[in-house]
């Protein structure tokens, strides 16, 4: 009766998996627990130094070649003492998940039925066909790709297989109702909702930008001139002037040209002198036209087209957000707790050395 059931679950992750409509089993971020069948994603030919998992084993190659571009500058920094504290745990970490990796692959084939061959070879089958159209059906380009990762055409679908296997595992042996409850929601909202939810405050206008330098002349009558024109210009516009034409013509600003719009922009990012337009904002209204304000060599004329306080957004609009992220975690505990499981019941041995060789070679590549 259990080997139906795998059956089934293997047969709906095909089903949901072949563009159906329905959405896949497993998010993206979750894929980075268990390797997803995407080209970027192979494993890499390996060699040396082994750990053995069950009749399968895991080679330091495995473990050095993904983790040395991410290592690398850390010992190029750091003595080797340093180096093997800081990243020990790491390798540890990677370690303990392609552990994990198999002893999940085992136990889904252990308990896979038979003619569940029959279902992955044909999956399998389309997988690399999936992935030829990737290259626009282009056979060699794609063979040469797979070389490059070290594999050729039936490697390939030997790891399309384990992945749909562990993921169909996986789904089997996880809890059937993981959704938070509505309390949990709420208390979730309560202690995020003013750093997570908040809308900021933006404002959006229109400015002539008028500067005394522009001008010729002494220091005053350059300010002089400017603050003449600027009375003027504001003039203008009161009794009807359209602002951006006005923009165009008089404004040294560098939005002059687009009739002074500035996109929305958020109060407190304005730096200095232009910060005095959110003030001037505060005690306006859309529409209103507000100047010239004399600061620091300008004379800004400011039209103000919207201004949006902060505001935090409600329980209700952020509900379904709150859910999918409160799901995925609580599965992806479970996933972890699945794996970890696994690896403490298998008793893997010899980690410790395994990953002081890994880390020493990757020390020592990074400093050739």
């Amino acid at each position: 009766m259990r080997k139906i059931a795998y059956v089934l679950v293997v047969t709906l992750l095909i089903i949901a998996g072949c563009g159906g409509g329905e959405k896949p089993e497993f998010s993206e971020e979750q894929m980075d627990y268990i390797p997803p069948p995407q080209r970027t994603n192979l494993p890499p030919a390996s060699g040396g130094f082994v750990i053995a998992v069950g009749e399968e084993t895991i080679t330091a190659d495995q473990i050095i070649e993904p983790l040395l571009p991410a290592f690398a500058e850390v010992a190029r920094q750091n003595d080797f003492e340093t180096f093997i504290a800081q990243t020990a745990p790491k390798i540890n970490d990677y370690l303990t998940t392609q552990i994990s990796n198999i002893l999940l692959y085992q136990m889904a084939k252990k308990d896979a039925a038979e003619s569940i061959d029959e279902i992955l070879e044909a999956e399998a089958e389309k997988r690399v066909r999936e992935f030829i159209v990737s290259f626009k059906g282009d056979y060699a380009k794609a063979e040469q790709e797979l070389k490059r990762m070290g594999m050729d055409w039936e490697k390939f679908k030997e790891y399309q297989k384990r992945v749909m296997m562990s993921q169909s595992y996986i789904s089997s042996q996880l809890p059937e109702d993981i959704s938070p409850t509505h309390s949990e929601l709420l208390e979730y909202y309560d202690d995020v909702k003013d750093t997570e939810y908040i809308t900021p405050a933006s404002l959006r206008f229109w400015l002539i930008d008028i500067m005394p330098e522009k001008f010729e002349g002494t220091k005053d009558e350059k300010y002089e001139k400017a603050k003449e024109l600027a009375m003027k210009v504001f003039k203008e516009i009161e009794n009807g002037a359209d602002f951006a034409e006005m923009a165009k013509k008089y404004s040294h600003g560098h939005k002059s040209q687009a009739g002074g719009k500035w996109k929305a922009i958020s109060p407190d990012s304005l730096a200095s002198p232009y910060d005095i337009l959110a003030v001037a904002a505060e005690r306006t209204e859309h529409g209103n036209v507000v100047g010239p304000i004399d600061v620091k060599n300008h004379f800004f004329i400011m039209k103000l087209i919207e201004k949006k306080g902060k505001n935090v957004q409600t329980f209700e609009q952020v509900q379904n957000q709150i859910e999918a992220k409160m799901s995925f975690a609580k599965r992806r505990k479970a996933i972890d707790d699945l794996g970890l499981k696994l690896v403490q019941q298998a008793a893997i041995g010899n980690k410790g050395p395994f990953i002081a060789y890994c880390a020493r070679r990757i020390y020592e590549i990074a400093n050739e």
